[in-house]
């Protein structure tokens, strides 16, 4: 959660992760060392939790400059099974990457957006404003407030790409 902090993220989108997080166990093997067993398999038993291995992924966060600085090949294993890697991964209908930036979400956004947009072009000239207003709050304005606490503090650039596709609408 410190480094959330460092990276300058808000208080609600670090309670969102500290959230999703919470009361989990982790493994790390560095220089040939492993450390102790992160209690996984033992949680996912005692909360009839079945872990898929063909769909469970891995993604390390952290900043590109301190991957750099990683010698170490970054792997994850559960009952001996490899687990595959991933530089970005929706999480709980986010899309974070492995910088935590939200750039992969907000093309997402911005494409549901855009394919939601040409539908309402199609469809306005024979509907009236009141309606035009009831379907962008029921099909395009959802992905703008969806969890827009976690990753509305991204950069300027993002939030200009879903200005401008935004101001498209009417």
């Amino acid at each position: 959660m410190k480094k959330l902090e460092l990276y300058k993220c808000s208080h609600t989108t670090i309670n969102w992760f500290k959230s999703y997080l919470g009361d989990r166990k982790q493994r790390v093997s560095l220089n040939g060392f492993m450390s102790s067993l992160a209690l996984l398999e033992t949680w996912c038993k005692n909360n009839c939790m079945v872990l898929n291995t063909d769909t469970t992924k891995v993604l390390l966060i952290t900043t590109p400059h301190k991957r750099a600085r990683l010698n170490v090949q970054f792997s994850l294993t559960f009952k001996n099974i490899h687990l595959k890697s991933s530089k970005s991964e929706k999480l709980l209908g986010v899309h974070v990457n492995e910088n935590l930036q939200w750039d992969d979400h907000v093309k997402k956004i911005k494409k549901k957006i855009s394919n939601n947009l040409w539908l309402l072009s199609r469809i306005k000239t024979f509907i009236p404003l009141s309606a035009r207003i009831i379907f962008y709050k029921a099909y395009i304005q959802p992905h703008l407030d969806f969890c827009n606490v976690v990753w509305g503090g991204t950069n300027n650039k993002n939030l200009y790409k879903l200005y401008v596709v935004q101001k498209k609408v009417m």
